[in-house]
């Protein structure tokens, strides 16, 4: 008997591959979603798409895909649709031109896209396929999905975010399915290898070793000292580094820190709300982690921290409206959020998509990140993907040798 080839054997497997859509993550069960996830995807997880949806992030509308193999569930997606600037990624050139047509055309460049995503970054993937399933079925599922949810709503622009470099080879079918890549803006993350912070500092090169221990000095300090939250530590009129859960600070503080960050923000997808915080203070309450600097009892900066397994996520910062401060509160904040990475035992953090430099400075490596992008137009999909280089450019990072 001949073997039977691999492209009959997927053919075979596509045909017992269902999808089945959901208009609200609630009607979905959160074992059922959560069954196929790992620590790798804390973004993916029903509680995290639960705290967007409720909070109606960017007047959001969501979808969500469940694909199913004789009932067993191997694939899973999140939609969104939602407006976006589509100079979001252009050079500040561009953006000022772009800025002087919008006084006469508001709605330039302004576009309601269908996401395979969600409208909060951190650069996650909200596309999860288990590890034994062939992706060309789901792939073409999820593109029919997206166009007759498109031809459905009114929409005329797709789009698959944000594949890692890494896993390009399991979604480039999408190409063929009638989408273009572009690039998109690069992950950092690092492996957490020492066992203390003097030896982290130990592994640096002098110049970089220099600068952490100048910021730190700003605050007294030779290394990071993370406190444990106490009212006792808030009345320490000293700057100082507090850890706690999100009973520490309230939700509409750090939303107003986080307002912060985004009116300084040079590339800007989404614009989270004060209702999606207080979401999340709910829904991710047993693991999430609150880093904050404080000074004179006051809350001067913090950033929102999520360990799941061996990973800590740093998933957003929010910051004083002067951006120079005389504690360097974001720069320590990002040594405490390493050296709580050591403490707890971590050997993986992910840094995100922003404030590269700063990131890269401790040692962030990048990754490239990529999206889909089809325009249902096909003449319009043409010209797009003619001026993808200019719409989705490459952002080069530099890559300094940070380690002895």
């Amino acid at each position: 008997m001949q073997p039977t080839a691999p492209e009959t054997v997927e053919s075979r497997r596509a045909a017992t591959l269902k999808v089945r859509r959901f208009s609200s993550i609630h009607e979905i069960p959160a074992d059922l979603w959560d069954g196929l996830l790992n620590g790798d995807h804390p973004y993916h997880a029903h509680r995290l798409l639960r705290a967007v949806e409720d909070a109606r992030v960017e007047n959001s509308r969501f979808w969500y895909l469940v694909f199913q193999e004789r009932e067993r569930p191997v694939a899973t997606a999140a939609l969104s649709a939602f407006t976006v600037s589509l100079d979001l990624f252009l050079g500040k050139g561009f953006q000022k031109i772009v800025a002087l047509a919008r006084r006469g055309f508001p709605r330039f460049l302004k576009i309601d896209i269908l996401f395979c995503g969600l409208p909060a970054s951190f650069g996650q993937s909200n596309l999860f396929l288990s590890a034994d399933t062939p992706p060309r079925p789901v792939l073409e599922l999820l593109a029919n999905e997206m166009a007759a949810l498109s031809r459905q709503e009114g929409l005329r622009f797709l789009v698959v975010k944000e594949i890692k470099e890494h896993g390009l080879s399991r979604v480039d079918l999408l190409e063929r399915l009638g989408f273009f890549r572009g690039h998109s803006i690069p992950f950092l993350a690092m492996d957490v290898r020492w066992p203390s912070f003097d030896a982290y500092l130990a592994s640096l090169r002098h110049s970089y070793r220099r600068h952490i221990r100048r910021s730190l000095a700003k605050m007294g300090l030779e290394r990071p000292e993370v406190r444990p939250f106490s009212l006792e530590c808030l009345a320490d009129p000293r700057p100082h580094l507090v850890l706690g859960d999100p009973g520490m600070l309230s939700p509409d503080r750090f939303f107003a820190l986080y307002r912060n960050v985004m009116a300084r923000a040079e590339t800007r997808l989404e614009m989270l709300n004060e209702e999606f915080f207080e979401r999340l203070w709910v829904e991710l309450a047993p693991d999430l982690q609150i880093l904050a600097v404080v000074v004179g009892g006051e809350v001067q900066g913090a950033a929102l921290l999520l360990k799941i397994g061996a990973t800590l996520n740093f998933m957003l910062v929010g910051l004083p409206e002067t951006p120079e401060t005389p504690h360097d509160v974001y720069f320590n904040l990002l040594y405490a959020i390493l050296d709580q990475a050591i403490r707890q035992g971590c050997r993986r953090l992910n840094l995100g998509q922003t404030a590269h430099w700063g990131k890269q400075r401790i040692g962030g490596e990048p990754e490239e990140e990529f999206l889909f992008f089809q325009a249902v137009n096909p003449r319009l999909h043409a010209v797009l993907r003619s001026l993808r280089r200019i719409l989705f450019p490459r952002i080069r990072l530099k890559s300094p040798r940070v380690f002895k």
